[in-house]
């Protein structure tokens, strides 16, 4: 058995124990005909690309949370719970317990504080919009 030292970032200092003979695999990216580099399962292409998406969508992550945590949308979220003590979908009637934009944020960014534009609804009622329209198969 050998031991390897593993350098790349998402793997940075794990001891990996391979076989010498242990044949390479394909990269699992999808079309892609490469080697994966051992203990990954892409190649070194795709670990980077890899890398540089997660690192672009932590970013946006960061920037989206800096405005939930904005003393006013705060201020408008308590509101509209206030308002609106149960879930605003038809048919529901649980408790609201989060505030959703009716107009996405990053289609109008300008109504984003705008109390016509956000609503009060269940957790569960939520989650399905929010997969509804944020969904990879969107027509």
């Amino acid at each position: 058995m050998m031991i390897a030292n593993l350098t790349d970032p998402p793997l940075r200092g794990m001891l990996i124990r391979m076989s010498p003979w242990a044949p390479l695999r394909p990269c699992t990216w999808p079309a892609c005909l490469s080697l994966a580099i051992v203990g990954d399962s892409r190649c070194p292409q795709h670990v980077e690309l890899r890398r540089r998406t997660r690192r672009a969508d932590d970013h946006a992550r960061r920037r989206l949370d800096a405005f939930y945590q904005s003393r006013a949308w705060r201020a408008l979220r308590v509101r509209v719970l206030r308002e609106q003590p149960l879930c605003s979908r038809p048919g529901c009637a649980t408790p609201s317990s989060d505030v959703a934009h009716v107009i996405p944020r990053r289609a109008r960014p300008d109504l984003a504080l705008d109390r016509d534009n956000v609503r009060g609804l269940c957790h569960a009622c939520h989650s399905a919009e929010t997969a509804r329209r944020e969904s990879w198969h969107r027509q």
